[in-house]
């Protein structure tokens, strides 16, 4: 399946990246630029289990203006409400 989570936050990684792991196709699109600037500088996140085996997951991520995929099977919204 193909995901697209919109906020590529903590809860959106989180969640976003078990899928990707699982298998799946997983687009992240991430409004704030700082945030979205660090991912693309590092070429991913850095997932931990139990504080142990850091490694960097690889994530293809976007802003909001340059996401044009319509594509998706689901459609994820993991933002802070403000």
């Amino acid at each position: 399946m193909k995901f697209t989570v919109v906020g590529a936050g903590a809860m959106g990684l989180r969640f976003g990246v078990l899928l990707q792991e699982a298998g799946n196709e997983v687009d992240f699109v991430e409004g704030w630029q700082p945030h979205y600037e660090q991912l693309k500088k590092q070429g991913g996140v850095y997932v931990t289990r139990e504080r142990q085996n850091k490694h960097l997951v690889p994530v293809n991520v976007y802003t909001p203006e340059e996401y044009t995929a319509t594509d998706a099977d689901f459609v994820f919204f993991e933002l802070k409400q403000m």
